[in-house]
Parts: C-alpha cells; sequence; structure tokens
C-alpha cells in the first residue's frame, strides 16, 4: 500500500514523502515543514455506502452516484492514514493495515444529550482521537465508545489560528463589511435547539429590546455579530432589521469563523463548546442562560452545576444580560474581573480544557500522522 493520508469530508488529500497539506469541509491548515514534492489533491465526493443507502431510500438513486460511491472507495483505500473530523464517523470498512486519526471538532460535550445521540452507536471502529487535555478526554469518552487510551493530547488544530491569526483586527473588519472606527467586536454563538425548541428564530435568544441593545452597541462603539449553530443558518432573526450595530454572521470561503474569534472582544453564549476555544483569547464572556430551565430539560447539561465551568457572567434575563454586557464593553463589572489573565476561575478552566496553549498543535499532530508513515 503506498503511503498516502486522506482528509475525509469532500477532499482527500495524498501524501508522499512528508507533504501534508490538510483540506477538509470547514478549515485550511499549513505547517512549516520543508516540501520536497508537490502533493496530488483529488476531489472525491462524499459519497460513502452509508449516505448512498439513505439517498436510495429518499428516492435519489442514481447510476452517477454509484460511479459517485465508487469513486470514493477507491481514493478511501489508497490511503495509509485516513483523517476524520467526528469521532462518531466511522469506518467499519477500513483495512486493517489503515489508521483512522480523529481530528474531534469540540473540547468537551457541553450537553448531555450527545450522549443519547451516542446510543445509536453500539460499536466503534478503532481509531486514535485528538485532544485538547486529559479532562477533554475523559469527558468526551462517554459519549464516543472510544477508549481511554485511545485519546492522544495533542491540542486542536485550530487554537493555532486563535492563537497566531491569518488577518489582523481591520482586516476582518474589512472582510465583514465593518466600520473601521468601529472599537469593539462582540459575537454571539448560540447553540441549536433540540426538536422542541427548534423554530425559535430570535437574534438573541430569549431577547426583544433589540433598540435597547443597539443604543448599547452605539454608546460602546461596538457591533454585534451573530454566529448561528450550522444547523439553524437557514432560520433568518428577527428583529434586528433596523438595528445598525447588529449583524448576521454568513459563511465565506475567504475566512472561517476562526478567523473572526481572535478579534472578538467579547463572547455572548449559551451551552456551545465553542466558548472553551474562545479561552485561549483572555477575553470576557457573557453567558445567555435565559432559557436555561427549558434547555435543561429538553437537551440537558454536562456539568451540574453548570456554574462551575461558566468563567463569565451568567445572565437569566433579558435586563441582566444587556448590564453585563454594557459593563464587560465599559470595563465596568461591578467589583467582578471579567479578563481571563487576572481571573483564576477564568484560567482554571482554561488550564482544565486546554492544556497546551502554545501555538504548536499543528506541529505536534503533524508528527503524529507521519508516524504512521514510516
Amino acid at each position: 500500500m503506498q503511503k498516502i493520508i486522506g482528509f475525509y469530508k469532500n477532499v482527500l488529500t495524498l501524501k508522499q514523502d512528508g507533504n501534508v497539506h490538510t483540506h477538509t469541509h470547514t478549515h485550511t491548515h499549513t505547517h512549516t515543514h520543508t516540501h520536497t514534492h508537490t502533493p496530488a489533491i483529488y476531489n472525491v465526493p462524499d459519497l460513502s455506502i452509508y449516505k448512498l443507502k439513505a439517498l436510495i431510500r429518499q428516492g435519489e438513486f442514481s447510476f452517477t452516484k454509484i460511479k459517485h460511491c465508487i469513486e470514493y472507495y477507491k481514493a478511501f483505500y489508497k490511503c495509509r492514514v485516513i483523517v476524520s473530523p467526528d469521532v462518531m464517523d466511522m469506518f467499519p470498512f477500513k483495512r486493517k493495515k489503515q489508521v483512522n486519526v480523529c481530528l474531534n471538532y469540540y473540547p468537551a460535550p457541553f450537553k448531555s444529550s450527545v450522549i443519547e445521540r451516542s446510543h445509536a452507536f453500539k460499536r466503534q471502529t478503532e481509531k486514535y482521537v485528538i485532544s485538547p487535555s486529559d479532562f477533554s478526554s475523559r469527558m468526551d469518552l462517554c459519549t464516543s465508545h472510544v477508549g481511554y487510551l485511545s485519546y492522544k493530547v495533542l491540542g486542536f488544530l485550530r487554537h493555532d489560528n486563535i492563537l497566531h491569526p491569518r488577518f489582523d483586527k481591520d482586516q476582518i473588519k474589512k472582510l465583514l463589511n465593518i466600520d473601521k472606527d468601529v472599537q469593539h467586536l462582540v459575537v454571539y454563538t448560540p447553540t441549536h435547539r433540540g426538536d422542541k425548541m427548534q423554530g425559535r428564530r430570535e437574534a438573541l435568544i430569549g431577547c426583544h429590546d433589540y433598540d435597547n441593545l443597539d443604543e448599547i452597541l452605539v454608546k460602546t462603539s461596538s457591533v454585534l455579530l451573530i454566529k448561528s449553530h450550522a444547523i439553524m443558518l437557514k432560520s433568518i432573526p428577527e428583529g434586528i432589521e433596523h438595528c445598525s450595530r447588529i449583524k448576521v454572521y454568513k459563511p465565506d470561503p475567504a475566512y472561517t469563523f476562526y478567523d473572526v474569534l481572535p478579534h472578538a472582544d467579547l463572547l455572548i453564549t449559551d451551552y456551545t463548546s465553542l466558548y472553551f476555544d474562545f479561552l485561549l483569547t483572555d477575553k470576557p464572556v457573557v453567558f445567555n442562560f435565559i432559557d436555561r430551565h427549558v434547555y435543561e430539560k429538553d437537551r440537558g447539561l454536562s456539568y451540574i452545576p453548570i456554574e462551575a465551568v461558566c468563567a463569565g457572567k451568567i445572565a437569566e434575563t433579558e435586563n441582566a444580560l444587556y448590564t453585563a454586557i454594557e459593563e464587560a464593553l465599559t470595563g465596568r463589572s461591578a467589583g467582578d474581573v471579567f479578563s481571563g489573565k487576572e481571573n483564576k476561575h477564568y484560567k482554571m478552566i482554561k488550564d482544565l480544557f486546554i492544556e497546551f496553549q502554545d501555538g504548536k498543535t499543528f506541529e505536534r499532530v503533524y508528527d503524529f500522522i507521519i508516524s504512521f508513515m514510516k
């Protein structure tokens, strides 16, 4: 078998003589190792046998799709290492000599409903899972059915993006069409809601007085960027049509949200594990827990009490949320310290979930993958 690395999800990248370029469905990473050959990149339709069967059940059968499935497996079996983004991606047809390295996409589950999802997976295929910390590994294996010893604490590639951003703040503002004179960038990242809560279209969950929020943003020279969960991107937020300082993030091939995150001056979030990534910035966090009791019943939370892992202000009413936002942006925090550099709780949670904070994760992951090619 040739020594080739395949990156699962839309593009498979072939590796020869130490050359690796990672092309996944969401991110592109580069490295500083010396290139001796140009890697061959094959655009392969992401159509495994499972997806083909699902399409057939939906009545979308065609010989073209069968051809794409065959192309997928031809490329798949050329690979020595399969790199995948989700720990729940399984490869039962993987050959014994092939290795699956999962980059994973969240530091640890924030909501307990992921455990319910894992019940569908009574078995797992053999793999290594990249993890940002030992604690994160232990939390994740509750849902993954992957053994503890298969977790490798090397860090997440995207953390290098946060510590060493590709763009400066002015460039990001230009890409987002935000006035260069705006001082503060605030990002809001709500997680998706379960079936009982799926239809919600508030710009900020549980909030309605957006004129008041817009005034706070104007007064503090800030813009609020709403980044909906991928599942909710088609749900257009309501009530912000006349708010000049509230914008909706739109995916663009020129940049990713992890290009924006390093330059955010404040994160507003709820029950999403992206919060743990943001701790690397040492910037303040405000938690919108307005629908906490409903959410806990519908999807559950992984940590009890949840306050133990929340290194920031928790707001359970609309007024409390707006007050916390204004205090964070003006530096008036009513006696509490917002900055991660000065807050012991903030630093403790960051160290618990992210062991490596040196910006050299790509090198560690690269070396780990290449070790299978020798």
